[in-house]
């Protein structure tokens, strides 16, 4: 995960407890995940705590897609300089309300897995991308 994202994608989740999965817009800064949130939400109240952050993408045509999963801790940004940096990414949550809360999760495991199809159907599409299984 060494690209910034800042539009959403579809599974990106992070849980901040067993049964919670939570959607977010995202960016990775310096190896870190940051997700602008509310003051108030399940997330930002359990700041200081472990999470894990996933984040899922799936080529339906292809057959094929990738996901990546991470744990850490989430802490809330306060610094006038850390604040300032992380608003320059541009995270727009596509949640209503008031999401003016940056959490920084500092990544401390991460897993992740590549999905190809093997079945002959897809290898046109395959050959076209240039992809190799």
């Amino acid at each position: 995960m060494t690209a910034s994202t800042t539009a959403p994608v579809s599974l990106a989740r992070v849980r901040a407890q067993a049964s919670a999965a939570i959607p977010v817009n995202y960016a990775v800064l310096d190896g870190d995940i940051i997700v602008r949130t509310g003051a108030q939400t399940s997330l930002a109240t359990r700041a200081g705590q472990a999470v894990s952050f996933e984040v899922d993408h799936v080529d339906e045509a292809l057959a094929a897609g990738w996901s990546v999963l991470v744990s850490g801790s989430a802490r809330v940004v306060t610094t006038p300089y850390e604040l300032e940096t992380v608003r320059s990414l541009g995270i727009k949550p596509w949640a209503g309300g008031n999401r003016d809360t940056y959490i920084r999760i500092t990544v401390t495991e991460m897993t992740g897995r590549r999905i190809r199809a093997s079945t002959p159907q897809h290898a046109e599409a395959d050959t076209q991308t240039g992809e190799r299984r």
